[in-house]
């Protein structure tokens, strides 16, 4: 399941049906689980110009911004691990994101499907 986020999160690129809707849900958690590793790494530098660039975006839509502030909490301590957003940087925050990919996936993929069966059926 983390390698399966890590794949998306380094290859957003190449998954066009997450990231073509730039204020879905899937997008955002991807784009936050991008910026919560920057931050498990370290590279705080890399992760507030991340973040100014990509959860930005999502900070005034309904439903985000608490998780947007949360993310940007875990830039204001020395042991981001110990603040009241230190959850971001448990496994269980990489799983939500694992669970939120593979269900967009599998909905698109049931919808493809779907349609092909109904242009067979329709033939």
């Amino acid at each position: 399941m983390v390698r399966l986020i890590l794949h998306s999160v380094n290859f957003m690129s190449g998954i066009p049906q997450i990231v073509q809707d730039e204020k879905s849900a899937t997008c955002f958690l991807l784009h936050s689980q991008k910026f919560i590793e920057l931050v498990r790494a370290g590279a705080l530098e890399e992760a507030v110009h991340y973040g100014r660039i990509e959860l930005a975006k999502f900070f005034k839509l309904p439903g985000f911004d608490d998780l947007v502030r949360d993310c940007a909490a875990l830039l204001a301590y020395e042991q981001p691990h110990q603040c009241s957003a230190g959850y971001l940087l448990e496994e269980s925050q990489r799983e939500i994101v694992a669970d939120a990919v593979k269900w967009h996936d599998f909905v698109n993929r049931s919808e493809r499907e779907g349609c092909t069966k109904l242009l067979e059926i329709s033939s």
